[in-house]
C-alpha cells in the first residue's frame, strides 16, 4: 500500500529482547540459557499490558501462542524444515520460527543473527561467516530440524531433549577442531546427581566427551558404567577427536535407551555424521 514501517529491536547479547513499532512494543522472555520462547509481554500505547504465553516444540519452536486466558490467539503446522504449511489461528502476529530466527514478511525469509535462511530449501542464502569452522558445506542448515537447531547462522549447537526426570533422551552437537580439548571436568555436585539418577559405583560420563569439547556440569553428564567410560566410550572419542582434526568438523548424535521408568540407560546410541551423511556409530551398553 506504499507505506513505510520502522521497527526497531534491541538485543541481549546475540539474543533478540525486544521489538517496537510506533506506538507497541513486544518483550520477549526466555527459557535460561536458551533461545526457546517462554513468553511475551505486549504494551499498546494507552492500553493495558497482554500476556501471551508460547507453546514450543522438542528444540524450541513456537507451535501455539496463547494469551492469560489460556485460548489460542495463534498456532501454526510447520513443514519440515520450518516453513509454515498452515496459520490455523492468526489474531496475534508472531514472528519468532526456529530457535534464534524472525520472519521477515517482506523478503518471507527468516533472520538468523548472522545470516538469512530460506525455509523453502532448507538453506541458508550466504556462505557461513566463521568458513570450514561450521562445516564443510558453507550454506546447510543442520543434518536434521527435529534435534539440531543453529539459533545464530554459525554452526549447530549442543541440544539435549530430556525425560520427565531430567534423563538425557538424545543429544545432538557439531564439534569442531576449535573444540578439542575445551571441555570441562565434573564436580562434585555433577557426580553427586549421576549417582542419584543411576547406582552409586557409576562415574558421571559426559553426554559430549571433554576431549571434545563437552560440559562435566549437572547439564552435560549421565550415569554411566565406569568400565564404559573410562574404556570403550573414551577410546571412540579420541577416535572422534582425531577424525576432526584431520578432516575437518563432524555432527554427533547420542541416543540413551532405557528400561520402564528408569533414569539410567542401558544403552547409548552414538551416531557421527559428516555433510549430513553418517560415516559412524557405535552401540554402547550400559
Amino acid at each position: 500500500n506504499g507505506e513505510t514501517e520502522q521497527k526497531r529491536f534491541l538485543w541481549q547479547g546475540l539474543r533478540m529482547l525486544r521489538e517496537e513499532t510506533l506506538g507497541q512494543s513486544i518483550v520477549y522472555l526466555y527459557e535460561p540459557g536458551s533461545y526457546a520462547p517462554l513468553a511475551r509481554v505486549d504494551q499498546a500505547e494507552g492500553e493495558a499490558q497482554k500476556v501471551y504465553f508460547f507453546h514450543t516444540d522438542q528444540i524450541g519452536t513456537p507451535l501455539e501462542l496463547t494469551n492469560s486466558e489460556g485460548e489460542i490467539v495463534w498456532q501454526a503446522i510447520y513443514r519440515s524444515w520450518g516453513s509454515i504449511e498452515h496459520l490455523a489461528v492468526t489474531e496475534v502476529e508472531q514472528n519468532l520460527r526456529f530457535p534464534g530466527q524472525y520472519f521477515d514478511s517482506e523478503t518471507t525469509l527468516h533472520y538468523n543473527t548472522f545470516r538469512y535462511y530460506d525455509p523453502e530449501c532448507a538453506r541458508f542464502i550466504t556462505q557461513d561467516p566463521i568458513g570450514l569452522m561450521g562445516g564443510f558445506n558453507l550454506y546447510t542448515y543442520a543434518p536434521n530440524s527435529t534435534g539440531w537447531l543453529d539459533p545464530l547462522g554459525w554452526c549447530v549447537n549442543t541440544n539435549v531433549t530430556r525425560g520427565a526426570s531430567g534423563q538425557p533422551l538424545r543429544a545432538t552437537a557439531t564439534i569442531t577442531k576449535n573444540d578439542l580439548k575445551t571441555g570441562t571436568a565434573t564436580n562434585q555436585s555433577s557426580r553427586a546427581w549421576a549417582r542419584m539418577m543411576g547406582n552409586q559405583d557409576d562415574d558421571a560420563g559426559h553426554i559430549i566427551g571433554k576431549l571434545l569439547g563437552g560440559s562435566g556440569g549437572i547439564d552435560g553428564v549421565f550415569p554411566q558404567l565406569s568400565k564404559v567410560n573410562r574404556g570403550l566410550f573414551r577410546d571412540f572419542e579420541k577416535q572422534i577427536a582425531k577424525d576432526i582434526f584431520d578432516n575437518g568438523p563432524i555432527d554427533v548424535e547420542l541416543i540413551f535407551k532405557y528400561g520402564a521408568g528408569g533414569t539410567r540407560p542401558t544403552k547409548v546410541i552414538y551416531n557421527i555424521f559428516r555433510n549430513g551423511d553418517i560415516v559412524d556409530g557405535k552401540i554402547f551398553s550400559n
